[in-house]
């Protein structure tokens, strides 16, 4: 859809759902949100930066041919390809979720709500530990003469009437000790993880290491053929894996998949339209779109690859 054509169906103050920097289907949101299941993405940021919000201009088109507009919240235009324009009724159950999001990620309910228990803070953590240490020294024991617990020193300490409430009670005594050590032991070891995950470019970097480390395989395997006075022929999968890993894929005027590419430094980028021969990219980063030309980046770096396509 072109400006005029956005322009023709929305007028301003139309209910949208932006994406400032990548859409939730590109590879590296799906990614992303594949880590934070797998718990691996602790304080990283979401690189799908989704907003609920509403146009403020009309569309207008770029120099190099790109539909934008403008929204509330967000500096600049934004590619029509990352408006999504939805219903009223949609945006206003959309920004309810988010302020239910935002109010649960402040901790603002401090005590369990129904079957979802709440993040221990170091505050209640402090409290537990402080009850551990002014109670009565352990081991407590059921005395089931009588019912009753008993301290490390044969005093009582409570009378019960079930079994099965003796004996929690008793086993407390050892029994949060432990788990708050446990506590303290998973946050020691979540602490090394925290801020030290990889980054995007970090991960991009290791995958054009990788695909350097081919591209020698496919010099040393043809320099070992080539080396004898009477040639070796050059096996045929190194001319097929050396363009695979340069990202030599035939045109296809039809195919209108954004282009992934990484560059000789490591860093990743996306297309976002070609003008008149000139193929125009943006970094693969949350808050980063300012587009550039491939052949400099090419020049810049020492390389530009192509490594994959996404709608």
């Amino acid at each position: 859809m072109n400006a005029d054509e956005f322009n023709a169906l929305y007028e301003v103050g139309t209910p949208v759902v932006a994406y400032p920097s990548i859409r939730p289907e590109h590879p590296v949101a799906v990614a992303y949100q594949q880590r934070v299941r797998d718990g691996r993405c602790f304080g990283t940021t979401d690189p799908c930066r989704r907003l609920v919000t509403r146009t403020r201009t009309p569309a207008w088109t770029l120099g190099h041919a790109a539909p934008v507009v403008s929204v509330d919240g967000y500096a600049g235009g934004i590619i029509l390809e990352h408006v999504d324009v939805i219903s009223e009724d949609e945006f206003a159950k959309a920004r309810a979720e988010e302020t239910a999001a935002a109010v649960a990620a402040q901790g603002a309910l401090p005590v369990p709500v129904g079957d979802q228990p709440q993040p221990l803070d170091d505050q209640r953590l402090a409290e537990i530990a402080a009850r551990v240490d002014a109670a009565s020294q352990g081991p407590w024991k059921v005395c089931e003469d009588y019912s009753d617990v008993l301290d490390g020193d044969g005093h009582q300490i409570v009378s019960h009437f079930h079994d099965a409430d003796g004996q929690f009670t008793a086993h407390a005594r050892q029994d949060v000790p432990a788990l708050l050590a446990e506590v303290q032991r998973l946050n020691a070891e979540l602490a090394k993880y925290v801020g030290n995950e990889p980054t995007l470019a970090e991960e991009m970097e290791y995958l054009s290491r990788c695909l350097n480390a081919v591209r020698d395989l496919c010099d040393a395997t043809e320099k070992q053929a080539t080396k004898w006075e009477n040639p070796l022929p050059v096996p045929e999968w190194v001319e097929q894996v050396r363009a695979a890993t340069d990202g030599v894929r035939p045109d296809d005027p039809n195919d209108n998949r954004h282009r992934i590419f990484v560059d000789g430094k490591g860093n990743g980028w996306i297309s976002v339209c070609s003008d008149e021969g000139t193929e125009w990219v943006v970094p693969i980063q949350p808050a980063a779109h300012v587009e550039q030309d491939v052949k400099d980046i090419a020049d810049e770096t020492g390389s530009l690859r192509e490594i994959g396509r996404c709608w």
